[in-house]
């Protein structure tokens, strides 16, 4: 079975994420998948073709969670429930894959064109998807009214990616790494509580 498809994405998402889009050739991301560097316009056409199938992956993941957790809430107690696992998927597809986070991050803070339209049709859908839960949340009165569901929004996810970003300097200082399951609840729990006590309609 030819799989060098899946190696060549695989070698291209961590070459990608250490040196960047243009600190990586085509023929460095072959190598290290130990292929023959012509597969790459066969599979994606060309390194720009490979990164955006990249960028692509992380953000159809990102968004199909939300899709499936970010329903119209029923009851407060719904509300918080599916916050909750939203929070708690997110972390868990970040660690799961810090090659493609680190991309994706990086790309965003770039604020390049190369796979803008990507990021637009996945990772802004699924910001609007949280946008759309906690004004629905709000108008329901489980939500205080003065809070705006962008800005909170980007506070979570804001604070997510920072937390992952900096997991290897907080594991070597604090011995605290999100990739441990228990230390990975725990963050959970008090961006969940962090969140609630400082939003929900008393």
């Amino acid at each position: 079975m030819d799989n060098s498809k899946d190696l060549l994405f695989q070698s291209a998402k961590k070459l990608f994420a250490q040196r960047g889009f243009d600190g990586v050739s085509v023929r460095e991301i072959a190598q290290d998948a130990e292929v023959n560097f012509g597969l790459i316009r066969y599979h994606y056409g060309d390194k720009l073709g490979l990164y955006r199938a990249c960028i692509e992956k992380y953000g159809q993941m990102r968004f199909e969670s939300a899709k499936r957790f970010l329903t119209p809430a029923i009851s407060k107690d719904d509300f918080t429930t599916k916050l909750k696992y939203a929070i708690e998927d997110i972390i868990l597809n970040q660690i799961t894959d810090v090659d493609l986070t680190r991309m994706v991050l990086h790309e965003i803070e770039e604020s390049g064109a190369r796979a803008d339209d990507i990021l637009g049709s996945t990772l802004v859908q699924m910001a609007k998807r949280f946008v759309e839960f906690f004004t629905e949340a709000k108008k329901a009165g489980y939500l205080r009214k003065d809070l705006d569901p962008l800005l909170l929004t980007y506070f979570i996810q804001g604070s997510i990616n920072h937390f992952v970003r900096t997991d290897g300097i907080r594991s070597r200082h604090f011995k605290f790494s999100v990739k441990d399951e228990k230390n990975r609840h725990q963050l959970v729990e008090h961006l969940y509580q962090l969140v609630l006590n400082g939003c929900l309609n008393q």
